[in-house]
């Protein structure tokens, strides 16, 4: 009996080591599977252990990184119950919250990290980055400048700022920011467009296709640089390479900006026909407010080709969409030139009169042409 009263406590002690050690490993296993990124297999072996709150920030921290965040969110959000301020249950809340597109709560999470440490940039950044996703630009912007404030060396911030200040056009603001980037990398290519971007919106075209040129066999452009791009060497008489920049852009997006560059282009180079034919793209292209200058474009090649019916045409249209007194004046010049019947030209002449916009020639002109009409009509009719 007292061997059997000695045996039942070694048991119970070896029992109790045994545990220990087991769990111990499991710790270490768990630990090792998510250094390894296998988070399934460390859930599920978090699953048969005791729900404790370390245990419960690890199955968060597994539920986020998989990707799970309806279970991610519920075992995070416990966790906050207990401890409003636990700082990686905010942090992981805090991004799903932001990648979901659900700015009020990714704020008031990122909010409370900057209450735990607010001289951790990382964290207003964030915090900055919500707002402005928000549309809340002001308060963006106020806290960008604060997170720079607090780490100067960072890029992001900088093509954040300028971000802004092209939401701001404010030109040269963004064009000294993204200089500060160039200085801190001069390699980095997200700095590099926005210092051509920055160019290009100050119309110093040359440094525009200096810098997008920069990306050439390191990035393929967007449409968006490619057009930039195409315009700018359009600006500097680079017309071949317009051309090849702009018709290479088709295969990938047509548009009409696109089209009425080449038209442009070709224009410049005396290729009257597919000027002509780039002009009518943009057209039936067009949607934006910018059809009075196709078509006041289309209007001087058909000019200059003496196709002055179509001109006539143009012009009409190109007053139409753009209430410019010159495309009227044009078209009632050339009314004069190809009808018969003079009595069009005098109406549009009278028309031009009445706007009230022509320059002091043009008023001069129009009002001698309708004079001399109105003699000529008189006499034809006697």
């Amino acid at each position: 009996m007292p061997s059997t009263r000695l045996f039942f406590p070694a048991l119970l002690l070896l029992f109790c080591l045994q545990l220990q050690a087991s769990m111990t490993q499991d710790s270490v296993s768990v630990t090792s599977l998510m250094a390894m990124q296998d988070y399934q297999s460390a859930l599920r072996l978090l699953s048969k252990q005791d729900s404790t709150l370390d245990r419960q920030i690890l199955i968060g921290t597994c539920e986020y990184r998989l990707g799970t965040w309806k279970h991610a969110k519920e075992t995070l959000q416990n966790i906050i119950r207990k401890d409003t301020f636990h700082l990686g249950s905010n942090v992981m809340l805090a991004s799903i919250y932001d990648q979901e597109f659900n700015m009020p709560k990714a704020i008031k999470h990122y909010s409370i990290l900057i209450q735990l440490d607010s001289t951790n940039p990382t964290y207003v950044k964030n915090l900055a980055r919500a707002h402005a996703k928000a549309g809340l630009h002001r308060l963006a912007k106020d806290l960008y400048w604060e997170a720079r404030a607090l780490n100067e060396s960072d890029i992001t911030i900088l093509v954040s700022l300028a971000d802004q200040a092209f939401r701001e056009k404010e030109w040269v603001v963004a064009d000294s920011l993204a200089d500060v980037g160039l200085a801190l990398d001069s390699s980095n290519l997200q700095i590099t467009l926005t210092k051509a971007r920055a160019s290009y919106a100050r119309k110093q075209y040359l440094s525009t296709t200096k810098y997008l040129e920069r990306t050439r066999g390191k990035l393929d452009l967007l449409p968006f640089y490619q057009k930039m791009l195409g315009y700018a060497y359009l600006q500097l008489d680079s017309l071949d390479k317009s051309i090849h920049v702009l018709e290479n852009l088709l295969y990938r997006e047509e548009s009409e900006h696109t089209h009425f560059y080449l038209a442009l282009a070709y224009q410049k180079k005396e290729d009257a026909a597919t000027s002509i034919h780039h002009y009518e793209k943009a057209i039936d292209q067009g949607i934006s407010g910018s059809l009075g200058k196709y078509f006041g474009g289309l209007a001087k090649m058909y000019k200059q080709e003496n196709k002055l019916k179509e001109a006539i045409v143009a012009y009409g249209e190109a007053y139409t969409y753009s209430e410019n007194h010159n495309h009227l004046f044009q078209k009632a010049q050339l009314s004069e030139q190809y009808y018969r019947d003079k009595a069009i030209a005098l109406r549009l002449y009278r028309q031009c009169v009445a706007t009230k916009q022509l320059h002091a020639d043009q008023l001069a002109f129009a009002n001698d042409r309708i004079r001399l009409l109105k003699e000529y009509l008189h006499q034809s009719k006697n």
